[in-house]
């Protein structure tokens, strides 16, 4: 039975088997082991599944604005232009895959999460910022409503990913020609994202956070995969948080509750970013 032990079936209970007594703490060891394993497995699947979500969409992106320099090689200054934007993209693609391997050394055990005062709305307008792209796509415009000293203490690459994902799910998803509000309880610990979402009836809502979850199998193939609100409730409740949605007069709210909150006094929102 051991033998025919591989990475597919490292869940098979070796437990169960009949066996003479003295043979029985021996299996459940052995059973232990492949458990540990097969959970350390899982962690590897789940971050490469991560890292394809995360990179699919600024992959797509960098290859269409080659692409169009190609096609057009004769304009210098569309050269440069193209040559500003992949260098963009890359920043963005090597700030993301510097945020999945801290959080999958910290998973791991080789390295813990130091947690750091960050500044929400400062977080909020860098992320909007390198999404601008895509939310310029479909006409979404991003209101920012933070208070300007409103604060958190968390890890900083978990708090990039939040946003992160939180922002593009609104770009994909949100109605065209729509926005996005962000906003902030520090009373609360509550960070709330609205959106209109028309499409949306309230039995979604317990499929919002499945992963591979989609209202149309046909919407965006190949785009978005169903992966990123997954990834938010998952991280909100690596720090003891949590991710849920509502739905009311057709406008999504996905909050995340229980932040903890850096005692700072409160300024003003931040403005809109259109």
């Amino acid at each position: 039975r051991i033998q025919a032990v591989d990475a597919a079936s490292l869940g098979r209970p070796l437990g169960q088997i009949s066996l003479p007594t003295e043979l029985r703490p021996l299996a459940l060891r052995i059973e232990e082991l492949l458990s540990r394993l097969h959970e350390a497995f899982e962690r590897e699947r789940e971050f490469s599944r991560q890292l394809a979500h995360e990179l699919r969409t600024p992959l797509a992106e960098m290859r269409t604005a080659i692409d169009v320099a190609l096609r057009w090689p004769e304009s210098q200054d569309a050269l440069v232009e193209t040559l500003r934007e992949v260098e963009g993209v890359g920043a963005q693609m090597e700030r993301l895959l510097a945020n999945l391997l801290v959080l999958a050394r910290a998973d791991a055990g080789i390295e813990g999460l130091r947690a750091d005062e960050l500044r929400l709305g400062e977080e909020l307008d860098r992320v909007a910022g390198d999404l601008s792209a895509r939310l310029g796509e479909r006409s979404i415009s991003v209101r920012n409503r933070i208070a300007g000293e409103a604060s958190v203490v968390m890890p900083e690459p978990v708090l990039s990913l939040i946003l992160r994902n939180l922002v593009a799910n609104a770009a994909v998803h949100a109605d065209p020609s729509t926005w996005v509000e962000v906003s902030f309880d520090p009373d609360r610990g509550r960070l709330t994202f609205r959106n209109p979402a028309s499409d949306l009836v309230a039995e979604d809502l317990p499929n919002l956070f499945e992963r591979f979850w989609r209202k149309r199998a046909d919407r965006l193939v190949g785009e978005r995969v169903g992966l990123g609100l997954p990834l938010v409730r998952k991280l909100a409740r690596d720090i003891g948080s949590d991710a849920t949605a509502q739905l009311q007069g057709g406008v999504l709210s996905i909050t995340i509750e229980g932040l903890r909150v850096s005692p700072a006094p409160a300024g003003t929102a931040g403005a809109p970013i259109e």
